[in-house]
């Protein structure tokens, strides 16, 4: 039998390997995080407004971060990420239970886990919030304070929480017994010292706005600076004991005084009520 020619043999190429396919997503994620930082490097605040606490994870995020990041869930999530991870988040409410299930929605606890800088300026920490052992039954119940979503922000750096008076108020006729008169009472009513089970706490800011409440000089003869510093000793003093480098800072605005003779008797005071140190 004759052998075939070789004219008459197929020979079959292999077809060409096609390039692989460079996406976005291919790249490694801190490439990523470094494009998502730079697109974000002007989104420097998050506001979450009580009325936000009522929408969805990704309908917050798709009002909020750039179009050019919207393109799926993936990259809404890993630029959520970043920037809840960069910008200063600020929740404009008074009530922590709506901030605390609204951050829940987020997949993987990504909110909780990318909070750096948290500012909650609308809450005031006050002595309703105790949750110690014989609470009498008139108090408020207990719900959400501020310690229960610091300790939710494993990554939390500067924190800022406000006070209110009833923390510490002066002795007052028709109710004598909510006078504070030392440090270990303002712990009991307060749980004021869970805030520092957050170990990654750099910087924590406290604030008290006696004019918020319409608290003047001739409603009561308070030293309300001199209050407000007793109240926060607490805090420094564990800071110590515990050898922690947590930086506190107080910034109070005091009532106005109408009196000028009291202007000429305290030192440095501002009339417009501002504390001449620090606030903000």
């Amino acid at each position: 039998m004759a052998t075939p020619s070789p004219a008459h043999t197929s020979h079959h190429k292999p077809s060409p390997t096609p390039p692989p396919r460079h996406t976005f997503t291919s790249l490694p994620r801190e490439v990523r995080d470094e494009i998502y930082a730079h697109l974000l490097i002007d989104h420097t605040r998050i506001s979450i407004r009580a009325s936000d606490t009522n929408t969805t994870a990704f309908t917050f995020l798709k009002r909020h971060l750039p179009s050019s990041l919207l393109l799926n869930h993936r990259i809404m999530l890993e630029a959520g990420t970043a920037y809840f991870e960069h910008a200063a988040v600020t929740f404009e409410g008074t009530r922590l239970l709506p901030l605390k299930h609204f951050l829940d929605q987020f997949p993987e606890n990504m909110a909780w886990k990318s909070i750096r800088n948290l500012e909650l300026p609308g809450h005031e920490y006050a002595a309703r919030y105790a949750k110690a052992a014989g609470t009498k039954a008139n108090t408020m119940p207990y719900t959400c304070c501020v310690h229960d979503i610091a300790i939710r922000c494993p990554g939390l750096k500067t924190l800022t929480m406000a006070f209110s008076p009833n923390v510490y108020p002066a002795p007052a006729p028709c109710d004598p017994m909510m006078a504070i008169t030392a440090p270990w009472e303002i712990e009991g009513k307060t749980n004021l010292l869970r805030v520092l089970e957050n170990q990654n706490l750099v910087l924590l800011t406290l604030r008290f706005d006696a004019k918020r409440h319409a608290i003047s000089h001739e409603d009561v003869d308070t030293d309300w600076e001199e209050l407000f510093a007793r109240c926060t000793a607490v805090l420094e003093e564990e800071i110590g004991r515990q050898g922690r480098t947590l930086e506190v800072v107080r910034k109070v605005k005091l009532p106005p005084q109408r009196s000028t003779h009291a202007w000429v008797t305290r030192p440095g005071y501002v009339p417009a009520g501002m504390h001449p140190l620090v606030w903000g």
